[in-house]
């Protein structure tokens, strides 16, 4: 019977104590601290954890596109890995590679 009570008392009070200590913390930080705190925090991630890396899947009318995407210092850069499931022809890897080219050489874009 005791462990009856004791699960009884974790399904019922313990959810509300974690909420009620996560109120409380959010009150006990300025809205303006916390700001500064995550502004600095994203500000400095690159210097603990670098870059990341995704892979992007778009479903259009007529295409699936599985877009690769990295961060960079200058911001995102996404280069089309697959189209339909399929690689890229050497037309399309072709005009893909140009338009990379084409980024590198405009410091605006």
């Amino acid at each position: 019977m005791g462990f009856l009570r004791w699960m009884a008392w974790v399904l019922v009070v313990a959810p509300g104590l974690v909420c009620a200590q996560a109120q409380q913390f959010q009150q006990t930080i300025p809205a303006a601290q916390l700001v500064r705190e995550v502004v600095y925090n994203e500000l400095h991630d690159h210097q603990r954890h670098g870059y990341w890396r995704y892979w992007i899947e778009r479903h259009a009318q007529k295409e699936i596109r599985l877009d690769e995407q990295v961060e960079t210092a200058e911001g995102p850069i996404t280069r089309l890995s697959l189209s339909n499931g399929r690689p890229l022809s050497p037309e399309s890897r072709q005009v893909e590679q140009e338009r990379l080219n084409q980024l590198l050489s405009s410091p605006k874009e």
